[in-house]
């Protein structure tokens, strides 16, 4: 066996003796977990008032589609240059952002050019059951992982000059469940 093959071998064997040890996302700190998050942090945007919420939304009908979750950020900014939304990561998954709102009014895209009091972004994650006996009315999306196991808050990640920088949300505030008739 030449040297690149038993390297090979090693690293195979190693990662599946190591595939049942994960621990679960309740036994993370976000705090460990956000190490490589906080190397990105952007010094020169003032977050003002930065608020995450989310709101699950049942609905009334029997499918495979359990639930949504909208997660809403809400907050002021104060910027020397663009910025361009990217994504929410949340528990270890990556949320597409849906909208952007500033000062109240939709925008196409997730670019910000100028400083704002109000800033709103909205994302949304379907939650699926998986059950045999539940019909498959929707398509269920998988969510790419985000590399990070959250176990409080969310990443907001965000480029500015074409570089990737991160926003720590310590905390998500759980609004009440919306159910459907």
């Amino acid at each position: 066996m030449n040297y690149l093959t038993t390297i090979t071998v090693l690293l195979f064997v190693f990662i599946l003796s190591n595939c049942g040890n994960q621990p679960d996302l309740a036994e993370v700190q976000s705090s460990a977990d956000l190490e490589l998050t906080n190397e990105y942090q952007d010094k020169k945007i003032n977050f003002k008032n930065v608020v995450l919420s989310s709101r699950t939304s049942i609905p009334g009908v029997h499918s495979n589609l359990r639930g949504t979750r909208k997660y809403e950020i809400s907050m002021g900014l104060e910027l020397a240059s663009a910025v361009e939304f990217k994504r929410l990561m949340v528990d270890s998954v990556v949320i597409p952002l849906a909208a952007l709102m500033i000062n109240g009014e939709k925008k196409s895209g997730f670019l910000l050019r100028e400083s704002s009091d109000y800033v709103n972004i909205s994302a949304y994650r379907r939650i699926y059951v998986t059950a045999n006996n539940v019909p498959e009315v929707h398509e269920p999306v998988v969510y790419e992982s985000s590399g990070l196991r959250l176990s409080k808050g969310a990443v907001l990640e965000y480029t500015k000059d074409g570089n990737p920088y991160y926003l720590e949300i310590e905390e998500i505030k759980i609004m009440p469940k919306i159910y459907a008739p």
